[in-house]
């Protein structure tokens, strides 16, 4: 068994160990973790994992949001200096997690880089039988699905693809496809190939033509740009008026 007090001795300077072991997870500082954003960027990943080993059996659907949110991009980004020991007390912490009135934002994502499997314990969280339906990337009823398609459930890939298919807007529909490439879900080609002929289109902040669907569509699955014209389109998948740029290959309709 390891003593992640000796662990952080071994793995973080003197200066860390102290903020660590003297922070308070059930005080005022259980908003925070120990180290501000610029200090985690200069610290090693076998001293960031021991970290999260240390804190995790404190860690529970009681602790508030922003703590919740650090520790799960934490165990996140580190993944691949975890210890077995380390990855089952993110396990045990991830449980006692999808309890919390709100699931951090990373909270799938941390199962799936650490291979947790947690299906049985969300099981009350999200009911079976939720219809398709035009859901961002970031709901955690669609995340939820990818986590399931991870694991090869066929009935969680078609929830995805009629549900991407609902999306209008050309903007979340790409943020869809994003994910479902960002984390490996099989046979998300099938997908992809829906779309390589989607010519709808974003609009800059700037007012210029942006991404098309189909760009990424094909980028992800390895073919050629399309050279065909764009629809610039809102979220709600109408057409918007934009200015023309020296003649270029944009339409609204």
């Amino acid at each position: 068994m390891i003593d992640y007090t000796e662990l952080l001795s071994e793995k973080c300077t003197p200066e860390i160990v102290e903020m660590v072991t003297e922070n308070n997870l059930y005080g005022k500082a259980a908003q925070y973790w120990p180290l501000p954003a610029p200090r985690l960027v200069d610290t090693s990943p076998a001293c960031r994992s021991a970290i999260v080993g240390y804190y995790s059996p404190d860690i529970s659907a009681a602790s508030s949001a922003r703590l919740l949110e650090t520790y799960t991009k934490e165990a996140t980004i580190c993944s691949d200096a975890h210890s077995p020991e380390t990855v089952e007390r993110i396990r045990e912490a991830a449980s006692r997690i999808s309890d919390a009135p709100k699931l951090p934002n990373v909270f799938f994502s941390m199962l799936i880089r650490n291979e947790i499997d947690l299906r049985d314990d969300l099981k009350h969280r999200f009911p079976e039988g939720s219809a398709p339906g035009n859901y961002k990337s970031t709901d955690d009823l669609f995340i939820y699905h990818l986590y399931l398609a991870h694991y090869g459930d066929p009935d969680a890939f078609d929830w995805l693809a009629n549900s991407v298919a609902m999306i209008k807007g050309p903007q979340e529909t790409i943020r869809a496809l994003e994910a479902l490439e960002n984390l490996k879900i099989e046979n998300r080609d099938r997908i992809f190939r829906t779309y390589v002929d989607d010519h709808r289109q974003t609009l800059s902040l700037s007012g210029t033509p942006g991404y098309k669907v189909s760009g990424f569509a094909r980028y992800f699955l390895g073919i050629p740009e399309h050279d065909g014209r764009g629809r610039i389109m809102n979220e709600k998948g109408e057409p918007i008026p934009h200015k023309e740029f020296d003649g270029g290959p944009w339409v609204t309709q």
